[in-house]
């Protein structure tokens, strides 16, 4: 699993790349460590390369959720495959989400 995140103009944007399961979730979480400074702005989630989400994703997605409600920060998300895009769909979390092009 291969994250990146880059900070913009408005905020960060994080890519992600691989299978977001138990073994790679600590590494994600730290790697998305800076995205918690964002206030007042946006996070984009890439996920065009992501291929798996497990349990453990959808609390790294989770955590990002509630500090974006607390912190007025929109979080945006993008290229979700069908077997992720169902997993989110499977929790209720898809609709939490602002679905970008």
């Amino acid at each position: 699993m291969e994250t990146t995140v880059k900070k913009t103009a408005n905020g960060y944007e994080v890519y992600l790349d691989g299978r977001l399961d138990t073994a790679a979730a600590p590494q994600v979480s730290k790697d998305m460590g800076a995205v918690y400074d964002c206030e007042d702005g946006e996070i984009l989630l890439d996920c065009s390369k992501l291929n798996y989400i497990s349990s453990s994703g959808i609390r790294i997605f989770l955590s990002l959720l509630k500090y974006a409600k607390a912190n007025n920060v929109e979080v945006s998300i993008k290229g979700l495959s069908i077997p992720v895009k169902q997993v989110l769909q499977m929790t209720g979390l898809l609709p939490l989400f602002k679905m970008v092009d």
